[in-house]
């Protein structure tokens, strides 16, 4: 087996989902819910970005890219591990999935195994 610092995003998406596989529907309500925050923030929020090597172009073509797999396969994402992982987590479009999550973790690290897991995986 891998550690942690030599799996691919996907892997640890799979594992994930693996060892909350009854989770599945609150994590794609999770990917769904932060898509939606980021995407009514844009306007206010891409003005202010930084300079960096992520611009707020690039992010939010990644957040939208994110919400139409999540539209096009989320009830396939509820049910598969191997679908949740590979649609959430591909590509460019797994940092946002990532930041969602850790964004989730945060709030609920005091009461939630799933929260824990995921500051493992993906903190």
């Amino acid at each position: 087996m891998k550690t942690i610092e030599e799996m691919t995003n996907i892997e640890k998406a799979k594992l994930l989902a693996d060892l909350f596989k009854p989770s599945l529907p609150e994590l794609v309500q999770c990917l769904e819910a932060g898509c939606n925050a980021y995407l009514n923030n844009e306007s206010a929020t891409g003005p202010m970005w930084g300079h960096g090597i992520i611009t707020a172009e690039f992010w939010f073509d990644q957040v939208r890219e994110l919400k139409d797999h999540l539209m096009k396969y989320k009830s396939d994402m509820k049910k598969s591990v191997h679908v949740f992982a590979e649609h959430g987590f591909y590509g460019y479009r797994s940092l946002v999935s990532v930041q969602i999550l850790l964004d989730y973790a945060t709030v609920n690290i005091a009461t939630s195994k799933l929260a824990a897991a995921i500051q493992l995986l993906f903190g």
